[in-house]
């Protein structure tokens, strides 16, 4: 099986954790039922500190830490502690919360860390979401929106907003309000069902984000596939009790890895919206792009000399690189077939560690010995690749194309 991120890994890229049962909020669109009946036999409600340690201790150091999962997070009393304990030792940390259970000390500990992401779920107006508009909470929104404010990604809201909140939004934040059925998780008529075919690949997430499938924790390490596995349908493992690699390699784990490639192995994933099938793959969507513009000399209307500029660049390049060897290449680069755009040759990382190594039989090599290709594209696999950038012009690179750029303009 080709999908390299997936595989030899002693420990995950990223992992999502529910650190509590039971949520007040009782949402509408969040099948909450499913999980306690699913969860029922399990005897930890919360997750302790040390369960929580012992999980992270299973993420490679530097990787995702997603606090969010299928309850509010903050129903757990430690949930600020766990926050700064996994970004104080190096972990990329994303929180989703509606903040309900926030209290001034939490702020007080939040406002220290430097967020991926933070989106915050706030009320609507038909109660969707079963908020207590309380004047604790109140205090501790508007609190939110002063001391938090810069770090805000999004809101996220079941409805039309309610309008003892609408005032304290600020206003350059993205607001969202789709809705889905939790891979078929919830009946409600209004929502759309999905079963994609052939190929898929988990496109949830963020734009930043885009393409992660991370396993979510539950209190007791238990390890089901995903956030909308309300079920507990696939049941990896337990992190308390396995290490992760032990858990990737095991039967369930595989069984999904097979049903990504496969139509006929039923799994979740094949009745959830995050699933996207090959057509419709970023790079799946480059890769015609190219196609069109080679065989009839027709460019998207919007973008269309950025897309002519990427387009000459890979087709007069006598060799391709790709620079980046860290959590966007591996979430990405096999896993979302941008090999097969790409056809690098070559992968190249300031971490000397890789130096020497081969992925997929491809040399990862010093960045100085790209000076030896001519007619070099190198393509930046990294986020935040203005630095990158700078470096290989230095080094007299010219042709470089920022993945990134890429997925903005899809």
């Amino acid at each position: 099986m080709r999908i390299y991120f997936m595989e030899n890994s002693k420990k995950a890229r990223a992992l999502e954790f529910t650190l509590a049962l039971g949520c007040s909020l009782q949402c509408k669109y969040c099948p909450q039922e499913k999980l306690q009946k699913a969860y029922r036999l399990h005897k930890v409600r919360k997750m302790s500190m040390d369960t929580f340690k012992r999980c992270l201790s299973q993420i490679e150091l530097g990787g995702g830490v997603i606090i969010s999962g299928m309850v509010e997070p903050f129903h757990n009393e430690n949930c600020a502690e766990m926050i700064k304990y996994a970004f104080d030792n190096g972990y990329k940390v994303r929180l989703f919360t509606s903040l309900t259970g926030v209290t001034e000390k939490d702020l007080d500990i939040l406002e220290k860390i430097s967020f991926d992401e933070l989106t915050i779920h706030i009320p609507d107006q038909k109660f969707n979401s079963k908020f207590r508009l309380t004047k604790e909470y109140l205090n501790i929104f508007e609190q939110t929106m002063k001391r938090l404010g810069n770090q805000i990604s999004a809101y996220s809201v079941h409805g039309e907003i309610h309008e003892s909140v609408k005032d304290m939004l600020l206003k350059d934040k993205v607001i969202t309000s789709s809705m889905f059925d939790r891979a078929g998780n919830l009946e409600y008529e209004e929502l759309p069902k999905t079963k994609p075919k052939g190929r898929i690949r988990c496109m949830a997430g963020s734009a930043t984000n885009i393409g992660i499938w991370t396993p979510e924790v539950l209190p007791d390490g238990t390890v089901a596939l995903c956030c909308m596995d309300y079920g507990m349908q696939h049941v990896l493992g337990n992190l308390v009790r396995q290490e992760w690699k032990e858990i990737a390699e095991g039967e369930e784990y595989q069984k999904i890895l097979k049903g990504f490639e496969d139509d006929s192995i039923n799994n979740l994933c094949r009745s959830c919206s995050g699933a996207r099938e090959e057509k419709n793959w970023p790079s799946s969507m480059v890769k015609k792009i190219i196609e069109q513009y080679n065989e009839k000399g027709v460019l998207p209307k919007k973008n269309a000399e950025k897309w002519r500029e990427y387009i000459e660049a890979i087709a007069n390049a006598k060799h391709i690189a790709v620079f980046g060897m860290g959590r966007l290449f591996y979430d990405q680069y096999f896993y979302g077939a941008w090999d097969e755009v790409m056809q690098a040759e070559v992968f190249s990382d300031n971490n000397s560690n890789m130096w020497g190594q081969e992925i997929q039989g491809i040399p990862c090599v010093n960045p100085e010995k790209l000076k030896e290709y001519e007619d070099l594209l190198v393509v930046v696999f990294v986020k935040n690749d203005m630095e990158i950038g700078e470096q290989l012009k230095k080094m007299n690179i010219k042709t470089i194309i920022p993945i990134m750029n890429i997925y903005s303009i899809l």
